[in-house]
């Protein structure tokens, strides 16, 4: 009876293996983000710096833990940062909240992110140049050409995102050399779309259509066009959000650069 009554308090005292609450960022300059096993009434609480790069062991417990929760601070400037953690091998955790699959996990108001497999975390890091993955939107993967073509089984990508309600999809293309239309079948309103070409296609250009079948405007830095690229330089976004449902994705090697 005196074992158990000291092993209680102990636990009682150790803030780590308390569940912790969202809240307790409220107000604050600061990420929480907070690790939780319900099923052991195991949890802790780490607060990362805003505004850059922050790397930081779970503070008390290093799980094993079942979600995890990302709460900005009302003071945040960024409220859209992401965090990541790691397992003790080093490599990142799957988490899913709703449909939603992805390795970097954002606040957003929607609550916890929920572990693909119970896993112990051996660093938490919160990056502003974290992006989400939606490593559940592998849409319309490639199909095999029976020509044997190397360069038709070349994996082309476009991204269509929208960092702000987690939404992304992504299309598979496999041929290069020739022109390809996917259908996009959602009414999500996408905000940006990124292409991912092999360097046998470093000059392939893309083009997303809205529901009626316009080209939509798009921009990267200072260029402005209707067909856009890889060019290892990333994401563009569309001129016009509200021109954001998106009906069919369009690559052709006979698009060229042209000013929108």
């Amino acid at each position: 009876m005196y074992a158990s009554t000291i092993l209680i308090s102990l636990l009682s005292a150790t803030t780590a293996l308390a569940l912790p609450t969202a809240q307790a960022s409220s107000g604050s300059n600061g990420i929480t983000v907070i690790l939780s096993n319900q099923a052991t009434e195991l949890g802790t609480q780490t607060i990362l710096a805003d505004g850059k790069r922050d790397e930081k062991p779970p503070v008390g417990s290093g799980g094993p833990f079942k979600t995890i929760e990302i709460s900005v601070g009302d003071k945040v400037k960024n409220k859209d940062i992401r965090c990541q953690v790691l397992d003790n091998g080093g490599k990142p955790i799957q988490a899913r909240r709703g449909q939603n699959l992805d390795t970097t996990f954002s606040d957003a108001d929607k609550g916890e992110w929920t572990f693909v497999k119970e896993s112990k975390v051996s660093k938490i890091i919160c990056d502003p140049k974290f992006k989400a993955n939606n490593l559940n939107q592998r849409s319309n993967p490639p199909a095999s050409d029976p020509s044997g073509d190397s360069k038709a089984n070349e994996e082309i990508r476009v991204l269509l995102a929208n960092q702000a309600t987690e939404d992304g999809q992504a299309f598979i293309l496999n041929n290069p050399t020739k022109r390809q239309e996917l259908a996009v079948r959602s009414n999500v309103a996408f905000r940006e779309v990124t292409l991912t070409a092999p360097a046998s296609a470093k000059d392939l250009r893309c083009q997303v259509q809205d529901k009626n079948g316009k080209a939509v405007t798009i921009k990267r830095g200072e260029n402005v066009d209707v067909t856009f690229a890889d060019g290892g330089k990333g994401k563009w976004t569309f001129k016009n959000p509200a021109q954001a449902a998106i009906g069919k994705i369009i690559c052709d090697p006979a698009f060229k650069k042209a000013s929108a």
